[in-house]
């Protein structure tokens, strides 16, 4: 466990504390008159972003589990460096960095009121720098610095796997992939190409390639639009699992799926990408209230 009195280093007297959070993980809480905010060592994870004036933009499954070995459900999760299933039988899926105790690097608060935290993951296998820097302000930028520390370049697939806070997913529009191509992976891989507004009436996993569009996601319920950029990412996933999915997920409330909508940056499956020795790369998303 990591040693949270060393952590108070890091704190910012009336903006930023450094706590035992759920399950006694250390968490990062940031208040400021911009926004409030949460970020868990465990996984690098973002777990609340709520700009001044406005519902919370981040969404938190009630069941989630916080603890060692286990991914958290919600907020952010920092897929890599895989992105679905792994390859190799008993790797877990999405990845190793959710699963991992980060360090902490760096708290600063920016001349405008935003607050930077930077966390830290090395990993031996594959050989890898991992630098995540999330921005709590007026908006939220969260950023994935990946380096090959190694001496062969790995095949690397990632997403910044996105929750959002949403009134009712059923009357959500997704707007800014029109014409881009994608796949339905529900029960298959069936090809189709993104319509104007993309809605959810059922279980959705649509994964769109080549694009590097911002789209924004229109509320009805709360009557706010949410606009989500990125940058470093060839692919937009948008999920949610609906009834039967959520039920058989034992870290999911059974009647949660309505409150939330999965917008992700990622460079997945054919967007993959070679890392060479020495090389970086770095994702990158930004959420907007608008």
């Amino acid at each position: 466990m990591t040693d949270l009195a060393a952590l108070q280093r890091f704190a910012v007297p009336g903006s930023v504390t450094i706590d035992a959070g759920c399950g006694g993980l250390p968490r990062v809480s940031i208040s400021t008159p911009l926004c409030r905010g949460e970020i868990y060592l465990h996984g690098a994870h973002v777990t609340a972003w709520q700009p001044a004036g406005h519902a919370p933009v981040i969404w938190m499954s009630t069941q989630s589990w916080f603890a060692a070995g286990k991914p958290i459900r919600g907020g952010i999760p920092v897929c890599w460096p895989w992105f679905g299933p792994a390859a190799e039988a008993g790797k877990p899926a999405h990845g190793l960095a959710r699963f991992a105790d980060w360090d902490l690097t760096s708290v600063a608060a920016e001349a405008d009121g935003t607050v930077a935290v930077v966390l830290r993951l090395a990993l031996t296998a594959p050989a890898s720098e991992l630098i995540l820097t999330a921005r709590f302000g007026r908006r939220l930028e969260v950023t994935l610095d990946a380096r090959n520390t190694g001496t062969t370049a790995l095949a690397i697939g990632e997403a910044l796997h996105t929750y959002l806070a949403v009134g009712d997913v059923r009357r959500v529009q997704v707007r800014g992939l029109a014409g881009v191509a994608g796949f339905d992976r529900v029960a298959q891989p069936i090809a189709l190409t993104a319509p104007e507004s993309i809605t959810v009436a059922a279980e959705t996993d649509l994964l769109f390639n080549a694009t590097e569009s911002a789209v924004t996601v229109q509320d009805a319920a709360w009557n706010r639009t949410l606009r989500v950029a990125k940058s470093g990412s060839r692919s937009t996933v948008v999920w949610n699992p609906w009834i039967a999915k959520s039920a058989k997920m034992p870290d999911f409330g059974d009647h949660e799926w309505p409150g939330m909508l999965c917008v992700e940056a990622a460079n997945a499956l054919t967007d993959g990408y070679q890392l060479a020795p020495g090389a970086s790369h770095r994702l990158g998303t930004v959420i907007e209230v608008m």
